[in-house]
């Protein structure tokens, strides 16, 4: 009957509704939000070597700092190389803009002679007014530098996020026993909170170490086509393999142009197919292996969670995409009152893989 049903109308309209609010105030929150999910996103990734090293009698206190160190080490030689780059194109960007418009000058000579040739040449000219290069390469490198500059803002606020991530290491080893008292009359629900942990950590930590060798394979692959800034390509690539479907193009679109502009179409296909081979065997091959097949995520939900962490969080966001949507499914997926939105979330392989 109609008045049987308006409590759960209005149930979900109130859920609906505190949803709104609670995502309008993380993207208000952004500028604080961001820092702490980096520094979440690092943390995870440093407990391990943390609990290792306690465990083998490290004190707890030098093995944070240890990590806290090599964390901060490892970004700022990041940052460095990153600076010298691209400070180093950018005095080199009109020479590179040069060249490239020769290149595209020549082309058209091309096309318009192949044109001609078969009897095309109606509505050439037009063509090819619109084709302007230089309007195109101003557009590109704008979106670019705006892109690099929100990414700078989060390196600016590296102490931060390193204290941040310190404060977080020293938690986890007081937050354990919190929990494990807090949860002392439910051992199945502190099995299941064990059981998604792990998870997350071995997800996140699979995932670093399958960008690495992504970024590695792409930093020599350059190095041996003498490419300019492989180095900074490759971290480039290993960053952006955490963005799904988009990252591994956009990693490889700038290294291509450079490729083209130095050497001419034959090695930027060269390059491309580099490109293509590094991605596919690590993509589709590597990864699947190490992190199992119940990780995957359906190809529409990792495109529309790239969109909407973007959207919440920045380029950040997007960075971290993955590991937010992965997190969700994981904790959907250990209970049966939500599996069946982790089975939507998944890719479609998953669905012959009995429930665990």
């Amino acid at each position: 009957m109609p008045h049987e049903r308006r409590p759960s109308i209005v149930s979900a309209l109130t859920s609906v509704a505190a949803a709104v609010i609670v995502l309008a105030g993380l993207k208000a929150a952004a500028p604080i939000v961001v820092p702490f999910a980096l520094a979440l996103f690092l943390a995870i990734l440093a407990s391990r070597p943390v609990h290792w090293m306690h465990g083998h009698r490290v004190p707890r206190v030098l093995a944070v700092l240890m990590t806290i160190a090599a964390i901060v080490g490892a970004m700022t030689l990041v940052a460095t190389l990153s600076a010298a780059s691209l400070s180093n194109f950018a005095e080199r960007f009109p020479t590179y803009q040069t060249q490239l418009q020769d290149r595209w000058s020549l082309g058209l000579v091309m096309l318009e002679e192949f044109l001609g040739r078969v009897g095309l040449t109606e509505g050439y000219q037009n063509l090819r007014d619109q084709l302007q290069l230089r309007e195109i390469l101003s557009t590109a490198a704008s979106m670019a530098a705006n892109t690099l500059l929100q990414f700078g803002n989060v390196f600016l606020k590296a102490v931060l996020v390193a204290l941040t991530v310190a404060f977080m290491l020293f938690e986890s080893f007081d937050l354990t026993a919190k929990l494990r008292v807090l949860l002392r009359q439910s051992p199945e629900t502190w099995s299941k909170l064990g059981d998604f942990v792990r998870s997350v950590e071995n997800y996140i930590a699979i995932k670093t170490v399958t960008s690495m060798l992504t970024g590695v394979a792409v930093c020599l692959w350059l190095l041996i086509l003498g490419v300019d800034y492989a180095i900074f390509w490759g971290l480039l690539a290993f960053v952006l393999n955490y963005v799904p479907n988009i990252g591994s193009v956009a990693a490889a679109v700038p290294a291509v142009l450079i490729a083209l502009m130095q050497h001419g179409p034959g090695i930027a296909v060269v390059a491309a197919a580099g490109y293509l081979a590094i991605n596919l065997t690590v993509g589709s091959i590597i990864e699947p292996n190490l992190l199992g097949r119940s990780v995957g995520l359906s190809p529409l939900v990792a495109f529309t969670s790239l969109v909407f962490w973007g959207f919440l969080l920045g380029p950040v966001g997007m960075l971290l995409s993955p590991p937010l949507t992965i997190t969700v499914k994981f904790a959907l997926e250990h209970y049966p009152e939500t599996r069946w939105l982790a089975i939507l979330l998944g890719s479609a392989k998953n669905l012959d893989s009995p429930a665990s």
